[in-house]
């Protein structure tokens, strides 16, 4: 059991750091970010110590978000009245922990929902909520101390493997103040992943549906 936890939550970790790895990757690509490639002191190497000791806060932080939102909210609100309804409290929750960090605007809210979404549907299909803690953790430290980028607006401290930075007027490609979850990369890729969940999540519905019979 245990060892199905872990696997759970590596594979969710795997994910998240794939997932913010691409949109960084594209937004860069299209010219909505931009890598320093002067070293300084808080970026390199160097900071591996502070760079893993953030790793433990997020393993903290992700999990205890998903904890309460999707790990409370959802089954107690879908418990006591039903599952569409756990979601939007859930997905309100959510959105509103992040309601006054810097650089709010109308796409940041727009991918903390679907951010939120997808949480959810991944909860469903996996039953638990070991994997999606997992997948916050990465996509947070990834865009953290890996490639320097703001997290929600908010600026990480520890340090960074690497450097990038908004640049450019086009704030659904660079993100503006919010950094790179108020772009509509992100928007994309949890879209992408929001049609895959439901997409598992309805084909073993009808499977179970067909054993019944």
């Amino acid at each position: 059991m245990k060892e199905n936890i872990f696997k759970k939550y590596i594979i969710g970790f795997i994910i998240g750091a794939i997932f913010m790895s691409f949109c960084v990757l594209t937004a860069t690509l299209l010219g909505g970010f931009k890598i320093n490639t002067i070293e300084t002191s808080h970026t390199g190497i160097k900071t591996l110590i502070p760079i893993l000791c953030m790793l433990v806060g997020f393993i903290i932080q992700g999990g205890t978000e998903e904890v309460i939102s999707r790990g409370w909210v959802l089954p107690v609100v879908g418990a006591k009245y039903n599952v569409p309804f756990g979601i939007i409290i859930s997905t309100l929750f959510f959105t509103l922990l992040h309601g006054m960090n810097p650089g709010m605007k109308l796409m940041p809210i727009v991918n903390l929902i679907l951010f939120s979404i997808f949480a959810v549907l991944y909860v469903i299909h996996s039953k638990d909520i070991w994997g999606i803690c997992g997948f916050h953790s990465a996509w947070n430290w990834f865009q953290a101390n890996i490639f320097g980028i703001k997290v929600s607006g908010t600026n990480m401290p520890g340090g960074s493997l690497f450097s990038f930075h908004s640049v450019g007027e086009f704030e659904l490609i660079s993100g503006g103040v919010f950094g790179i979850e108020g772009t509509i990369i992100c928007s994309g890729i949890f879209l992408i992943g929001i049609a895959y969940l439901s997409y598992k999540i309805t084909k073993n519905l009808k499977c179970n549906f067909n054993k019944q019979d």
